[in-house]
């Protein structure tokens, strides 16, 4: 979370100057570690080619990996609220 979190600060310069490739590279160890709106905004970043060059099949990658991570979590939660009733 925390690399998430300080790689949205790189991205929009917030508290922090802004740069690219250091959000790219904080994004990229959270994504790695399962971190799914990382997972998500490293797509993103492939996409407009921000702090990476552009490219829409690592954006793909990233993507789907994104919407793997949501779905494997909404599951975990499912069964947590599950096994309270």
């Amino acid at each position: 979370e925390a690399q998430y979190r300080l790689g949205m600060m790189y991205e929009q310069g917030d508290g922090v100057e802004k740069d690219l490739e250091k959000a790219v590279k904080l994004y990229r160890f959270a994504a790695d570690q399962g971190h799914a709106m990382a997972q998500g905004n490293l797509g993103w970043m492939y996409i407009n080619g921000h702090g990476v060059e552009e490219d829409l099949d690592e954006a793909a990658k990233w993507y789907r990996r994104s919407d793997e991570s949501r779905k494997t979590k909404s599951y975990q939660m499912e069964g947590a609220f599950t096994s309270l009733r």
